[in-house]
């Protein structure tokens, strides 16, 4: 596939995208860098017209704004959203292809949108202190991949359990939560990451029917101990995983 840098242009309306008709992705740089302008619009009206557009990342804008129009316009299936999305969040749930969403450094981000959005697969989350995930994201199911990193949350959103089927990857990094008794239920699981949850300190008692757990990744304190092979008082628990690594190193 064909790629151009357009990193180092200065045009000041970006309705010269509009030129490449077969353009499939879309990487918005910070408005305040030395590569654009900060008077720069983010998009045009017109951006619907992009009918290949698969990809769009506007990681680092601010004050997006997304009017209803009465003909859908072409829908990114990838949306990143960095810093202070709050608005664009609003209007999320317009997005009804979706099926990766980012969000990251969201400091007054306090909800997810009230949305059905059914084709998301993957939803990443870091740095958004003041999310609630437990009073928001109804609606989201069949998740394929959950990642949640430097958030207070203190156990995992009922709603995921909506995923229990699907869910093929599930990453937990510097997270204050304890897994729930109802875990067991994820039995399709295949990879599991815990990285420094530090009130994670065991694993349920029904993690012996995650039988579909292939890799098994702990980089967490109390944990890790009671993981060692043979020894640990959680070894019994997660015997049945083909590869178990700790800190880096397979045991």
């Amino acid at each position: 596939m064909a790629q151009k840098d357009l990193s180092n242009k200065k045009e000041e309306d970006p309705e010269f995208l509009l030129g490449f008709e077969k353009l499939r992705t879309i990487i918005i740089p910070d408005l305040d860098s030395e590569y654009v302008p900060t008077e720069v619009g983010v998009l045009p009206s017109s951006i619907g017209n992009l009918r290949h557009l698969r990809y769009l990342d506007l990681s680092f804008n601010r004050h997006i704004r997304i009017a209803k129009r009465h003909r859908k316009p072409n829908q990114p299936q990838v949306l990143g959203l960095n810093h202070k999305p709050d608005a664009f969040a609003k209007r999320m749930g317009s997005l009804t292809n979706l099926r990766t969403l980012v969000i990251s450094e969201c400091q007054n981000l306090e909800s997810l949108p009230s949305c059905n959005m059914t084709t998301l697969e993957t939803l990443d989350i870091s740095d958004c202190p003041k999310l609630d995930l437990m009073g928001s994201g109804e609606g989201i199911r069949g998740l394929r991949f959950f990642g949640i990193e430097n958030s207070s949350l203190k156990a995992l959103p009922h709603w995921l359990q909506e995923s229990a089927d699907t869910l093929e990857g599930l990453c937990l990094d510097n997270t204050f939560l304890q897994l729930p008794d109802g875990f067991q239920n994820f039995t399709m699981l295949p990879k599991l990451k815990i990285i420094d949850c530090p009130d994670l300190v065991s694993f349920p008692e029904g993690m012996y029917r995650l039988t579909a757990l292939r890799e098994l990744e702990i980089s967490s304190d109390s944990l890790a101990e009671r993981c060692r092979r043979e020894e640990g008082e959680d070894w019994s628990k997660i015997a049945h995983v083909p590869k178990i690594i700790l800190y880096g190193r397979i045991i």
